[in-house]
Parts: C-alpha cells; sequence; structure tokens
C-alpha cells in the first residue's frame, strides 16, 4: 500500500511539473531567462504586458537567415504598440550577432548557455523555430513558418482566437544542406 501512495505521489509531480512546462498553445509560456551578448539578462516574466516573438535561430541557418527580413518588418511595423522580438542564438555569440549587424538588424540576442538552445519547456525540432507569447503571458502559436502580421494585430489587440488562426506549424521546402533540422 506504501508503494502505491508512493507512486501515485510520483505521477501527480510529474504530471503537475510537464503541465506547468507545457508549451501547447493556451498555457502559460515557460519563463527564459539569458544573458544577452552585452551581459544584461532579459527574462520572459520581464516583458510581460507586451506581445513577445520568441525565436530560436544561428547565423549557419540558411532558412534563419532568410526568414529575418520577415521578423524584421514585423519588428519595425509593430514595436512600437508592444510587440517584441527577442532572439535566442544557438551558433554561437560572435556568428550570430555578426549575421544580424551584417544585414543591420539591432534584434536584442540571447545567448543561451543550455540545453544548445532549447530551453526547459521548449521543444522543437529545427529552426527557425518562433513562438509568440500574448502580453498575458500565454502561447498564442508557434511554428518553423508561418506568423502573419494579421496573428500579430490579433495578439495586440487581444482579440478572442487571437495567433491560433494558424495552428499548424508549416515546414520549409528549401532543401538542400542548409537545413536548421537540430537532429
Amino acid at each position: 500500500m506504501k508503494k502505491l501512495v508512493s507512486l501515485s505521489i510520483i505521477i501527480l509531480i510529474l504530471a503537475f511539473f510537464s503541465l506547468s512546462y507545457s508549451q501547447e498553445i493556451g498555457a502559460n509560456a515557460p519563463d527564459y531567462s539569458a544573458r544577452d551578448y552585452n551581459g544584461n539578462n532579459i527574462s520572459l516574466s520581464s516583458l510581460r504586458g507586451k506581445v513577445v516573438l520568441l525565436k530560436f535561430w544561428a547565423a549557419w541557418c540558411g532558412p534563419c537567415i532568410r526568414s529575418l527580413p520577415a521578423t524584421w518588418e514585423k519588428h519595425k511595423k509593430y514595436s512600437s504598440q508592444g510587440f517584441t522580438v527577442v532572439m535566442v542564438g544557438i551558433g554561437g555569440q560572435e556568428s550570430d550577432s555578426a549575421a544580424l549587424s551584417q544585414r543591420g538588424y539591432n534584434f536584442p540576442i540571447l545567448i543561451d548557455g543550455k540545453a544548445n538552445g532549447r530551453p526547459a519547456g521548449y521543444q522543437f525540432d529545427g529552426i527557425p523555430f518562433e513562438v509568440l507569447i500574448g502580453k498575458d503571458g500565454k502561447i498564442l502559436w508557434k511554428g518553423h513558418w508561418g506568423l502573419t502580421n494579421q496573428m500579430v494585430e490579433n495578439a495586440l489587440s487581444g482579440s478572442s482566437g487571437s495567433a491560433a488562426q494558424n495552428p499548424e506549424p508549416q515546414t520549409n521546402n528549401s532543401g538542400g544542406n542548409d537545413s536548421g533540422r537540430l537532429d
């Protein structure tokens, strides 16, 4: 009987932690904290009240580089309305920073020294990988491709259904050896 009670408690604890770090649309986004290239610590919880695009990427990833112009356009169009882009570079400090500055982008870039750019609570099989987080800290959309301006506008206005209009992540069909697969 003691073993059964102990096993039940362990199962409940594991279920609680798996739910609290869920990456499902509508779930609370797992808090994430890392330092930027200037040594400042930035956390998602400090950005509560803003719509955040958390983007995992690397300079060596061709699809990541090709996705930067669309991300930059969203940044320019919506940053004055409370939209923030946070790039999580997993390719190395110098190469990621140089790739952005050479193209004229000045996104905040976080360096993830843990889990090769895959922090607890964020599972993905390749990059670029984006997570749109609402003002309330809930995940509105996630995927490799397909975040639209309308999704960002809906998230900023707080309208129901917000970004989940396109819940299925789209795949990159660019081919070649520059895929962002992490396996």
